[in-house]
C-alpha cells in the first residue's frame, strides 16, 4: 500500500498544479484531484479502522465519508 499511496500523492500534486495553472482544463483537473484525495482518504481509513475499537472505526469511516462529500461540495457545487 505504501507505493500506491506515494504514487497517488504524486499524481494528486500534479493534478492540483494543473487545476491552478491550466484554466482551460480546470474541470477535469478538479475531478482528478477530488478522486485522488478521496482515494487517499479511503486508503487511510482502511488502514486505521481495523486497528481501533469498532465504534471508533465507524467514526473513522464516517469522517472519511464526510470529508469526501465536503470536498465534492467545495469543488463542484459551491461555485
Amino acid at each position: 500500500m505504501g507505493l500506491a499511496t506515494y504514487l497517488s500523492i504524486q499524481i494528486l500534486a500534479e493534478g492540483a498544479k494543473k487545476a491552478v495553472w491550466a484554466p482551460a482544463d480546470r474541470g477535469r483537473a478538479k475531478a482528478a484531484v477530488w478522486a485522488l484525495s478521496t482515494l487517499l482518504t479511503a486508503m487511510f481509513a482502511a488502514r486505521v479502522a481495523p486497528l481501533v475499537p469498532l465504534p471508533v472505526g465507524v467514526a473513522v469511516w464516517a469522517v472519511a465519508a464526510v470529508t469526501a462529500g465536503g470536498g465534492f461540495w467545495a469543488l463542484f457545487i459551491s461555485h
